[in-house]
Parts: structure tokens; C-alpha cells; sequence
């Protein structure tokens, strides 16, 4: 339905629908929408204002074509339509509808929050019709839903031929080459699938879904929400100078309102958000409302069609069901599927022929043998009308066959069944009659070649393209790619077989050879739909190719973007996130949609990656590790519909653990496969569940080389390098039905091993355990020194000073107690003067002996030297001293230097008693391993035999040895014949040194 409108300057009503526009993505660029999207109904009811600031600007109003009377066609417009061309069949009804009373607001759940809005009802006086508008918005969301309702008031039925809630007509900012219309709904009728909208020359439409964007990702996404009613279809008309028609229009299919009646049409919104946000946002709610199935999800198995066709036999299916029970560990599918051959030559189904001879229900158990649901073609065929085709799925149901693919020829709806209801509504309820026939564990997919919303809720999985032939594989691409949005939202989409090789002479030669084979089974498996193929399994020639089957069944479970959906007019990057408890990946297929060989960019902001993170980058089909990704990652030159289809996963979330980085198992490079990881520094286990291959590798990035340790399920049949840091662990034989592991070990160095830091513990801790003995033992030794210090200096403080204080008290009581001349009393001065110089010199000793600043060996040559030449002058003697300029710089222990003093004053002293010597000399020499001290006189000299240290007369000698033994030195006496003694003291160095 083409529609036209002009613009008409009207009040504003004071409802303001404040939509957010969510930024949208161009060439891995976020382009933010410069301002808020309001959609504002007009004071009279009789249009609307839709406005993205510095984007677009559209004037908007509501329309209803319907039939009264004769086949006259009457269009009730609330703005007026100028091209719109009356005549005998065709009358204008334009500005007639008058606001029938104040707007209304209520409320509504829908499946993305409650909806506020207001409902209007114009007035066609004439007509005696009422237009109702209702107009809402969901709170937080960034677009708004309209539906329109007509009200018959008139004594007469009327028949709605469609209701367009939206008529609008604007412009656009930019470049009209920028702005792109996508029809999303792969009808074959509505094909190109993206038009620029400078190409546009007559109206364009596209049929329930599409979007209307320009490159940056503003514009918005359209399509039909909210209660099931009416197909729906939009067309845009570009009037130049930027200035775009669009219309929006509910399908009613001449369905009558009687007197009295209310009928509305079916809502429909606009998001005025990216693609990559309006698009999953839009499916869910038509999922929600239309009663969506997906709990089957999508399967995989085999059909008979592109290879046998019509012309397949009960001979033909027992060959692959037998070659299926050989294999079950390889092949294991999950339908096989009849796709003809047991039909007559009117093509209706019987219960047996030439082709099926046993019936059909016998092919139906050796299906069910190999575990496989049994699957059958069936065909809308007959009278118009479902009742044939449910009498098929009763038959088949009854035959044992699950899994039914309906297939629509040549539906028609009788007129009967349009009675009340719109051709949505009758499919409808025709999809419902199919079902209940078929059972609620029957597995059904309708085959019309695009995605039908009428089967949501009432079918399994549904087709979205056209067949993908041998020779037409390219095209069937487009449509796949503009329905990934729905699969696992409405029902698992299903995109025509896979092929499993090519270059097979007469049987498998495919347009554009492996390239476009594989590149096709990577759009199959990566849009986690429905992974047949027809290729015959029986086939020496195929056998080679049962990987390429192993690794497509079953389908994953994710959900995979096409980012470049309506923002270009082709999509080559498609990318999913897979999200586990063990871990992250991200997988994506880069494709040369172009008939020119080119390179293809994918910015890891687009892609949803961290742009500041290493990725390491693994291919699928090459089965290699290409390196580390941070960014960007750009493909090689590809040819036409050449790919790569990748792995990135993350190396900085978990450093220095090992990360798995690679599996060739599943088409989903982990995702079906990989049930459970777990890594550590020195050890990574891998648990597998029972999907994909048998045989393949697993790609481990780790720093350190890794080894198999325990194997369960499978075998292990290499580990080898496969890059920098990346390891290839090859494996086999995984068994179906059993647990499947590795526990792999890092060779990790010496210095992060367990085992290497628990020695360490314990030598740091024997060795912390020693110093802390030593440390107390030394705290021991050091308290008894000092014990002892403080013992001698009490010692001395008492044998020298008490001795001379007792002394001095006995002769001060003498001089006061007893009389006594003049010159007894100075003769005790005398003596009490000499004891207080003693006195002095013993305690300047004790203070010189415990002061820690004298501890050098210049400070201990110092003292020797003044004291020597005090006492030299106090006893008439000369005095010769012979000590170096400069000494080594040796902290000395203080209970040494005291030792050595004790025996230096006991040496000095025998020369002062005994030696009756004129001359007196002391000198002392340092080398890094001793100290020598020598006192020398030229005295009498010392007589034989008083050395000996039992000697009555030889007290000294002996105090002075057993000092220097104390000290663990020597003590040398040389008294020549001729006079003069000289005695040596000599200490070592580390008896000295604290």
C-alpha cells in the first residue's frame, strides 16, 4: 500500500514523548546523536511531530483506506493527501475528522516496561467513523508506538482494506547517499534488500521490518509490536532536497467492522536507536507478545534434498541410516529428514509407492534407531484452505515421524476464513491448526523462504532465505545475515543446507568452490540456527568431509551480531560473544561480500573488545594461531566471499595463567564443546561435552611449555609449539556418553615452583632461626660482658678508691684523735695529698677504661702515651715514646683495651719499683693482623729465674701473662746480661676488634 502526505502547520498538544537516541556505530566509531528524539501529538489529534534535533524533522498524521457500499474505495486522511488521485472507485475524505472529545491517557505493559500514552478519537461526521489514535511511549525506552482503531457508528458495515498509523513527510540532514533503507523481512518480492535513498526513484517498500539509518547508526528501526493483528508495510519516497515520505501501514485484508464495532489494526513503533540496540530489542518484544517457542532450539541432522530430491528412495534413506549406525560416534544427527519421492504423480502423499514400498512408518523406525528424529516434507497441496495439510500432519504424527517441514507451494486462503479476521490473523489460526494436529512435541519448520511472524509461537523454526542451490549459494547469504536477530527470539531460524565439500565431480561442485563452502558453513554454524545437509553420507567420496558435519552438530546457543546491518549496503563482519563461567571469547567471521578481491577491518571497539587489551588471534579453518591483536585486526586480501573466521580471546584478564585460545571441535571454536576450564599458574584442566568432533586440537597460550598429565576420554596425541607462546594439544578417539578431560601441567621454572619456594621457607627460616639464636646468644654474651664490666669497675672502684678512701679516713682520724706534732700532721697531708692524686689517677683509669668514644686504636695509643710520660716525670725519668702518625681506623673492645692497659701499667710499674732505671721508652706498632706494644729500660735488668710464673717475687709477671691470655696474645720478656729489660705485649687484631 503506497501512501502520500503534505505537511500542515498545527498546534502542538501538550503530550511530549521524550525518546534518547542511542549512539550508533560507523567504522568502529561511536557517533553519538546530537540531541532527544520527541515524537509530540498535535492539540487536535490529527498528527504528530517527529523530531531527532540536527538528524531529522517529520510531520506526521493517520490514514485508513476502507470500502463502503459498491467497491468504493474511500481514504480517510486527517491531514489531506495530494497525490492521492480521486475518482469513480477512490474518495477523499481529508480534514473532515474533528477531535471528538479530550484525549485520554492510559497505560500499558509491554515486554520492554509499562507505556504511557494518550488515545484520541476524531470524528468523521459524514462517515459517521471514528478514528482512534493511541499514542505511547515506554518510560526510558528511545522510541514510541502508534495504533490506529476504526469505530463504527453508522447504520452500514464497512470492510478495512489498511490502517497507517504513520504517514509522514520531512527531512533529513546529510547527504541523501548516506541515508539507507533495509528491508530485514527476506521476501523474495522485496528485493534489493538496501537502496540509498538518492537511488530511490518510485517508492520503496519494504514488507513488516526494516530500518531507515544513516551510515553513523542515527535514523531508527521500524516494524510492527504489541498484540498480533495485521501484517504491516512501510514505503519511503525520496521528494529530493533531502526531503523523505515514509508511511507505515497495518495490512486489514478487507476485514468488516459491523455497526456498533471497534476494530484496531496493528500497533507499530519506531526506535530511534542504533541497529545493534534496536534490533534485539525489537525481536524480544515480538517474542514475547506473539508467544514465541524456542525451547527445542535449533537442530542438526541431514535431508535428501539437494542431493536425491523428488527422486530419492526408501533404498536411498537406508544406505545413510546404515552408514549412520556404523558411525554413531561421528555422525550423530539429531533429524534425518525425507524430502520427497512418496508422493503420486499429483503430488499427494501415500503411504507407500515404488519409492517407499514398505510405508512409511518402516522408514520412520530405522530413523528412530539411530537416535535421530524422524523428518518429513510435507506440502501445502490440494483445495484451498489447511484442512489438506493437517490431514498430512495427522498421517505423518501417526507414521512416527517428529520433525515436519511444511512447506508452502501454493497457500491460499479461502474466503470463508477471512470472515472477521486479516490474512495475518487467518494464517494465524491456520499455524495453530497445524500445530495442534501435529502436537506439542512435534518439531515443526515452516519453509516459505522468509521469516513469517504470522508462525511465531506456533512453529519450531521457520526459513529465512531463499534455497541455497549449488550454483546460487551467494545469494541466499543476504537473507541470512537480515534475520540472525531472530533466531533463539522468535524460533531457530533455519538457513537452507550446508555443504560438506566441493569439487566433487557431478555431485558437489559449488559456485565459488571452498571458499564459498566454507564461508557458508560458517554463516550456518555462527547464526546457531538450524545446520543441515544434503550431501549424501554413503559416498566414498564424502567421507573425507564427515568433519565438516561433526563440527556443526549441534548448533551453539549463542546469539551472533551482523554489525554493519542497515548502516551499509553490505555486511562482512559478523561477530558473537561467547560468555562463560571459565572464561571469554569473542568469534567472528570476516567476508569479502564483494565480487573484488579486499581486505576486511574489524575495530575491536565495534566488536564489543577492550580496545586497551591484548587479544591472541586463532583462525578456524586454517587451524592456526595467527598472533596478538590489540585494536584492529585486519584480514589478509580476500577473494569474493572469501572469510576468516576467527577466535579473540583476552590474554591480559588472567595473567600468567594459561588460556585456552583455540578449539577446531565446533564451528563455535568453544562454545558447544568446552564444558569447563580451570587454570592455575601451574596446571589448566579442560572438561568437553559431547559436541562437535572427535578428533581435533586445542589451541593453550601460555609462556611455558604445558604436558599432558591425566587423559579421560579421549587420547592425547601431541602437544606441539604453534607460535609464540602458543601451544597445539592434538586429541582423538572422544568418547560419546563418558566424561571427556585433560589435566595439562606448565613446566614451570624452578623459581615458581611450589616446591622450590616451600625451600626457600624453610632455609629462610632455619636461617632466621639461627639469627635469632645468634642474635640472642650475642644479646647473652653481651649482657655477661657487661655484667662483668660492671663487676670489675666495681672492683676497681673498690680495691683502688675504697682501699684509699679507707686510707684517708684512718689518717684523718689518726690527725684528729691522736696527738701528734706539727710535723706528724703535714706528713699525713702529705700522705693524705699523694692517696687523693692516686685517687684521681685510678678513677681518671676506671672513666677512660668505660668510655665507648675512646674505642680506637689512636685513642688507646693516646692514653698510653700521656699516662706513660706522667708518671716518667713524676718518677725523674726520661721519657721516649715511639708511636706511628697514623693507626687503622679499629672500633676495640672495652674489656680489652682495659685488659692491655692493666698490663701495660703493671709493666710500667715494675720499671718504676725495680728497675732503678734514668730512661723510660714505650712504643707500639699496628698491622692488619696484630698490635704490638713494647715497654723498654734501661735498668738492672731482671734476674734469672724470676720469669717463672711460680716465682714468689714474679706476682707481676704473672698478672701481666695471664692478661695477655685472657686476650688469647703473648707476653715476651728479653733481659739482656748486659741490662735493661724490654718486654713485649703483642694481641691480635680480632682479639682487639669489637
Amino acid at each position: 500500500m503506497r501512501m502520500r502526505i503534505f505537511s500542515t502547520t498545527k498546534k502542538m498538544f501538550s503530550l511530549w514523548l521524550v525518546l534518547l537516541i542511542t549512539g550508533g556505530w560507523a567504522g568502529g566509531v561511536c557517533a553519538q546523536a546530537q540531541g532527544k528524539a520527541i515524537a509530540t501529538l498535535d492539540t487536535d489529534g490529527r498528527g504528530f511531530t517527529f523530531e531527532i534535533p540536527q538528524i531529522m524533522t517529520f510531520k506526521g498524521s493517520f490514514s485508513a483506506m476502507l470500502v463502503r457500499g459498491a467497491q468504493t474505495r474511500e481514504l480517510l486522511s486527517t491531514m489531506g493527501m495530494p497525490e492521492f488521485q480521486p475518482g469513480r472507485t477512490q474518495v477523499l475524505h481529508s480534514a473532515e475528522g474533528v477531535l471528538l472529545s479530550g484525549p485520554d491517557y492510559f497505560t500499558e505493559e509491554t515486554p520492554c516496561g509499562r507505556a504511557t500514552g494518550k488515545e484520541v478519537a476524531l470524528r468523521f461526521h459524514r462517515l459517521q467513523l471514528d478514528l482512534l489514535v493511541r499514542l505511547s511511549q515506554v518510560k526510558g525506552l528511545s522510541g514510541f508506538q502508534v495504533q490506529l482503531g476504526i469505530r463504527n457508528s453508522g447504520p452500514s458495515p464497512v470492510r478495512l482494506l489498511s490502517l497507517t498509523p504513520v504517514v509522514m513527510e520531512g527531512r533529513v540532514e546529510g547527504k541523501p547517499e548516506e541515508w539507507l533503507v533495509t528491508a530485514l523481512d527476506a521476501s523474495v518480492k522485496y528485493n534489493p534488500a538496501v537502496v540509498a535513498l538518492n537511488e530511490i526513484q518510485n517508492p520503496f517498500n519494504v514488507f513488516e521490518y526494516g530500518g531507515f539509518y544513516r551510515g553513523d547508526g542515527n535514523g531508527f528501526l521500524f516494524g510492527p509490536v504489541g498484540t498480533p493483528a495485521a501484517y504491516v508495510e512501510a514505503s519511503i519516497a525520496h521528494k529530493g532536497n533531502g526531503k523523505v515520505a515514509f508511511t507505515l501501514a497495518a495490512e486489514m485484508s478487507g476485514v468488516q467492522v459491523k455497526p456498533g464495532e471497534t476494530r484496531w489494526g496493528q500497533q507499530v513503533a519506531l526506535f530511534a536507536e542504533s541497529p545493534r540496540t534496536a534490533l534485539p530489542r525489537w525481536a524480544g518484544w515480538v517474542a514475547k507478545t506473539h508467544g514465541a517457542r524456542t525451547d527445542k532450539g535449533a537442530l542438526s541432522g541431514w535431508n535428501s534434498w539437494q542431493f536425491h530430491a523428488t527422486k530419492i528412495t526408501g533404498k536411498d534413506l537406508l544406505q545413510e541410516v546404515g552408514v549412520v549406525v556404523k558411525n554413531p560416534e561421528r555422525l550423530r544427527p539429531e533429524v534425518m529428514q525425507i524430502d520427497g519421492g512418496y508422493r503420486d504423480a499429483n503430488n499427494y502423499n501415500r503411504e507407500s509407492n515404488d519409492y517407499f514400498p514398505e510405508g512409511l512408518a518402516f522408514y520412520a523406525r530405522h530413523i528412530t534407531a539411530t537416535g535421530a528424529r524422524p523428518g518429513i516434507l510435507l506440502n501445502f497441496t490440494g483445495p484451498p484452505g489447511w484442512s489438506n495439510i493437517v490431514g498430512d500432519i495427522c498421517h505423518a504424527v501417526r507414521s512416527g515421524y517428529t520433525y515436519l517441514k511444511i512447506n508452502r507451494t501454493d497457500l491460499s486462503i479461502p474466503p470463508e476464513d477471512l470472515i472477521g479476521k486479516t490474512l495475518f490473523e487467518a494464517k494465524r489460526q491456520g499455524f495453530a491448526a497445524v500445530r495442534a494436529a501435529a502436537g506439542a512435541d512435534t518439531y515443526l519448520l515452516y519453509n516459505d523462504g522468509h521469516p513469517d511472524r504470522a508462525s511465531v509461537g506456533l512453529v519450531d523454526a521457520n526459513r529465512t532465505g531463499v534455497t541455497a542451490e549449488r550454483g546460487f549459494v551467494r545469494r541466499a547469504m543476504t537473507d541470512v545475515l537480515r534475520s540472525y536477530q531472530l533466531n533463539n527470539r522468535w524460533f531457530a531460524v533455519d538457513n537452507d543446507s550446508y555443504y560438506m565439500g566441493t569439487d566433487i565431480a557431478n555431485v558437489s561442485e559449488i559456485e565459488g568452490g571452498w571458499s564459498m563452502v566454507r564461508t557458508w558453513m560458517s554463516m550456518v554454524g555462527l547464526s546457531c540456527g538450524a545446520a543441515f545437509t544434503a550431501d549424501p553420507w554413503h559416498m566414498e567420496s564424502f567421507q573425507p568431509y564427515w568433519r565438516n558435519v561433526e563440527v556443526m552438530t549441534p548448533p551453539a546457543k549463542e546469539q551472533t551480531e551482523v554489525l554493519d546491518l542497515c548502516m551499509r549496503n553490505e555486511w562482512p563482519r559478523l561477530v558473537g560473544h561467547v560468555k562463560r563461567g571459565w572464561g571469554e571469547q569473542t568469534v567472528a567471521l570476516l567476508w569479502n561480500p564483494s565480487k573484488k578481491e579486499q581486505a576486511v577491518t574489524l575495530d575491536f571497539v565495534q566488536a564489543g573488545l577492550d580496545i586497551r587489551r591484548r587479544y591472541a588471534v586463532w583462525s578456524f579453518w586454517d587451524n592456526r594461531y595467527l598472533g596478538v591483536a590489540k585494536g584492529v585486526w585486519t584480514t589478509p586480501a580476500l577473494g569474493a566471499s572469501d572469510s576468516q573466521h576467527l577466535c579473540f580471546t583476552d590474554l591480559d584478564s588472567t595473567p600468567g595463567k594459561p588460556v585456552l585460545i583455540g578449539s577446531s571441535f565446533h564451528i563455535y571454536c568453544g562454545a558447544a564443546e568446552i564444558k569447563q576450564v580451570k587454570s592455575s599458574r601451574g596446571a589448566m584442566a579442560i572438561e568437553f561435552t559431547d559436541a562437535g568432533a572427535r578428533d581435533g586440537d586445542l589451541f593453550i597460550y601460555s609462556r611455558l611449555p604445558v604436558i599432558p598429565k591425566t587423559v579421560v576420554g579421549c587420547a592425547v596425541t601431541g602437544v606441539a609449539p604453534a607460535g609464540e607462546n602458543a601451544w597445539r594439544i592434538s586429541i582423538a578417539g572422544r568418547k560419546c556418553g563418558v566424561p571427556q578431560r585433560i589435566d595439562l601441567n606448565v613446566l614451570l621454572p624452578m623459581t615458581q615452583q611450589i616446591w622450590f619456594w616451600v625451600l626457600i621457607g624453610a632455609v629462610l627460616l632455619s636461617l632466621l632461626l639461627s639469627a635469632w639464636r645468634y642474635l640472642t646468644v650475642l644479646r647473652l654474651k653481651r649482657e655477661h660482658a657487661l655484667d662483668r664490666e660492671r663487676g670489675r669497675i666495681a672492683r676497681d672502684i673498690h680495691d683502688d678508691l675504697g682501699t684509699s678512701l679507707t686510707r684517708i679516713s684512718v689518717l684523718a682520724e689518726n690527725a684528729t684523735t691522736e696527738p701528734c706534732e706539727l710535723s706528724q700532721v703535714k706528713e699525713d697531708v702529705r700522705s693524705v695529698w699523694a692517696i687523693a692524686q692516686e685517687m684521681t689517677r685510678a678513677m681518671d683509669e676506671i672513666v677512660w677504661a668505660i668510655n665507648p668514644s675512646h674505642d680506637s686504636l689512636d685513642s688507646l695509643a693516646t692514653y698510653f702515651g700521656s699516662y706513660t710520660a706522667l708518671v716518667a716525670k713524676e718518677a725523674g725519668l726520661r721519657c721516649r715514646l715511639d708511636f706511628p702518625l697514623t693507626l687503622p681506623e679499629w672500633k676495640l673492645s672495652a674489656e680489652k683495651r682495659h685488659h692491655l692497659f692493666l698490663a701495660f701499667k703493671e709493666a710500667v710499674g715494675n720499671v718504676l719499683k725495680h728497675a732503678h732505671a734514668t730512661e723510660l721508652k714505650v712504643g707500639l706498632t699496628a698491622t692488619p693482623e696484630k698490635v704490638e706494644l713494647f715497654i723498654e729500660d734501661n735498668g738492672q735488668g731482671v734476674p734469672d729465674g724470676l720469669h717463672a710464673a711460680g716465682s714468689q717475687n714474679g706476682n707481676g709477671l704473672v698478672n701481666m701473662r695471664h692478661r695477655m691470655t685472657q686476650m688469647n696474645g703473648s707476653f715476651h720478656i728479653d733481659s739482656p746480661a748486659g741490662g735493661g729489660t724490654r718486654i713485649t705485649f703483642a694481641v691480635p687484631a680480632t682479639a682487639l676488634k669489637v
